[in-house]
């Protein structure tokens, strides 16, 4: 019951209370990425949701324009080959913008999300939705059988120092055992970690 009706009610709760505060963050940011790096001051990525259905999920852009050029370049170097094959991500990631580094570390730029939320398109916690190149048919299809989250247990669990493995392992045992209370203490102990981020770049 509350996995499809209580969590959908808490969630537009939630998110109305937070909407005026969110919105005061992002248009605060949206200013400064434009100040620092021009046009657009936001990122939609393709991710896969629930039942393997592609969204658009809003991001504050941290990555300068032409940062997929940037990437090519870096990937024919074995070192940054390693590190993106392990965690789809750079550390350190010469394609973020000035205080790119400090809105990761703190998730500001995952804020945006608040409207995929109240969408219905995801919820505030549950697995963190995959990128749509990142996805294959090795996935878990159980993965998918939810909505994905803004936040979820390996964000809590040690974030980018995790491998994909271990991510899909953490988000399957929170799909195994989905409840009110787990929820409110993923969102408590995200706090903590957006005010002390560890592990996140």
């Amino acid at each position: 019951m509350y996995q499809r009706v209580g969590k959908r009610i808490f969630d537009l709760i939630l998110g109305l209370l937070l909407l005026p505060f969110f919105t005061i963050l992002i248009l605060f940011l949206s200013f400064y990425v434009i100040l620092v790096d021009g046009w657009p001051p936001f990122y939609i990525s393709r991710r896969v949701g629930e039942n393997r259905k592609v969204f658009g999920m809003y991001k504050i852009r941290t990555m300068k324009r032409d940062s997929e050029k940037i990437l090519s370049e870096l990937l024919k170097e074995e070192g940054f080959q390693k590190l993106w094959k392990k965690y789809q991500k750079l550390k350190p990631d010469p394609r973020l913008i000035k205080g790119g580094l400090f809105i990761r570390r703190h998730s500001l730029d995952e804020l945006p999300q608040i409207f995929n939320i109240l969408k219905g398109e995801m919820s505030f916690v549950g697995p963190r939705p995959h990128p749509e190149n990142e996805v294959d048919d090795s996935f878990p299809n159980e993965i998918f059988s939810v909505k994905p989250g803004l936040t979820g247990l390996w964000q809590v669990s040690g974030r980018n120092d995790l491998s994909l493995e271990e991510k899909i392992k953490l988000d399957l045992k929170y799909i195994q055992n989905i409840n009110f209370l787990t929820d409110l203490q993923i969102l408590i102990k995200t706090i903590k970690e957006v005010i002390f981020p560890k592990g996140a770049y």
